[in-house]
């Protein structure tokens, strides 16, 4: 888990007011880091996955989501 933790300071700061869109960009951005369809599955046996998606489901907020890079 140790380059994980390296992996995600490197994105900075993620801001959102929905729950569920922050929860799938931060998710994406870690799978996208390490070339894999679900990092946290393959490092851990467990998916958050399966948590965004419920959350999605009860209507907690949605998955779709824009990154705007702040530094440009």
């Amino acid at each position: 888990m140790k380059n994980l933790t390296i992996i995600i300071l490197l994105f900075s700061i993620l801001a959102s007011t929905d729950i569920v869109a922050i929860e799938k960009a931060s998710h994406d951005l870690v799978d996208k880091a390490h070339k894999c369809d679900d990092t946290f599955l393959k490092e851990n046996s467990v998916s958050g996955k399966n948590q965004i998606e419920y959350a999605s489901q009860l209507g907690m907020g949605s998955k779709e989501y824009n990154l705007i890079n702040i530094d440009d």
